[in-house]
């Protein structure tokens, strides 16, 4: 055999025991990730085993289609870390079955759930679940467990009632908890596009406050500026409508309605209010009229909607001092007593908060019980 031949025979021998060992070294490499519980070009499609993201993914898709095929009440929003936060109002006489049904879906998809009680009393248990894939939780579970009784025939409540509302919360850190100071039940109007605005709607939930989307709307005032990603305006289109509102949902997880922020010129404009009123409709939101000028149409308009919908009776701090407020919320007393119920809307000032505080008694002596303002809802 010649020389050259031979040099040849070795360069391919080479070739192939450095194509064997590199292949070796690259599934070596796949394997690790694999062991790791990462995706693994190799081993995930031969095994076909899925990312920690995919099961997470994929459990809140079934999830959410056992609650809504089982008309269950939840609330849920995203972290920023990608974990799922459920809020879930439920009957007693239901749980067993969520828990069942939930228990299957996540050993379908191998995962572990640990189930923790966090507090019970005659009427509910809060219980905890906390769902985890490759040893990192996907999801934080927050049931509320409503034990039922035989219904009794209730009294009706005839005493004249009160709500307040706190807009503009999400400008500064901790207004919620201002809110929460004050010890009675009270409703945060949150402002989708302000750096507090997710952070305190949370807060307001876990306080046990009510929350609601403050939906910025064009003024008449032409020397606002109205950018369309935030502002409703006369000529937003129905798709421009519907994610405002959508994203706010997104923003402030827990609110069940919307009042309008300014507003002055869409409020009065029935075409466009309709507009809007429909589309919060479809998203299962009741709807207060702020009343931020008198031509406005949109409590009406609600009201032939068939939306849960109520309004302002007082502004508490238009002028902005602790005599105006502390003057405005007598005129509220006094229009509880007259009509059965009021409503006040004011911001969080340091001023109204002192007023409020500063009136509770009053209020509660003039036999008027202080309510969230979806109790108020026609």
């Amino acid at each position: 055999m010649s020389k050259k031949k031979k040099n040849r025979q070795s360069s391919i021998l080479f070739f192939t025991l450095f194509i064997f060992f590199a292949f070796l070294i690259v599934i070596a490499l796949e394997y690790i990730d694999f062991k790791k519980g990462e995706r693994s070009f190799i081993f995930t499609r031969i095994i076909n085993l899925k990312t920690y993201s995919e099961k997470r993914e994929q459990f809140n898709k079934e999830f959410l289609k056992m609650l809504e095929k089982n008309s269950i009440s939840y609330n849920y929003f995203k972290d920023k870390h990608g974990k799922y936060h459920f809020k879930i109002d439920i009957k007693n006489l239901k749980f067993d079955s969520l828990l069942l049904k939930t228990q299957i879906i996540v050993k379908q998809l191998k995962g572990s759930l640990q189930l923790s009680e966090i507090k019970t009393s005659k009427t509910k248990s809060i219980l905890l679940f906390n769902l985890n894939f490759k040893r990192k939780i996907s999801h934080i579970i927050l049931v509320n467990k409503i034990k039922e009784y035989v219904t009794k025939v209730k009294k009706v409540d005839n005493s004249p009632k009160i709500a307040f509302i706190i807009d503009d919360i999400g400008f500064k850190k901790d207004a919620s908890r201002e809110l929460k100071k004050l010890n009675i039940p009270i409703t945060g109007s949150i402002l989708p596009n302000t750096p507090f605005a997710k952070e305190e709607a949370i807060k307001l939930n876990s306080y046990g406050l009510e929350e609601m989307i403050h939906l910025p709307m064009q003024p008449k005032d032409s020397g606002i500026k109205l950018p369309r990603k935030v502002f409703v305006t006369i000529n937003s289109t129905n798709r421009e409508i519907k994610k405002l509102i959508k994203e706010a949902k997104k923003i402030v997880p827990f609110s069940k309605g919307m009042n309008n922020h300014m507003g002055s010129l869409v409020t009065a404009r029935r075409g466009v209010i309709e507009r809007v009123l429909k589309i919060v409709k479809k998203e299962g939101l009741f709807f207060v009229d702020s009343r931020t000028t008198y031509e406005t149409v949109a409590y009406d308009v609600a009201k032939e909607l068939k939306i849960k919908t109520t309004y302002r009776d007082v502004f508490l701090d238009d002028i902005q001092t602790y005599s105006h407020s502390m003057d405005q919320i007598q005129k509220l007393i006094e229009i509880a007593k007259s009509k059965g119920k009021a409503i006040a809307i004011g911001h969080p000032f340091e001023t109204t908060f002192k007023a409020i505080r500063d009136s509770i008694n009053d209020i509660y002596s003039n036999g008027i019980k202080i309510v969230f303002v979806s109790s108020l809802l026609e």
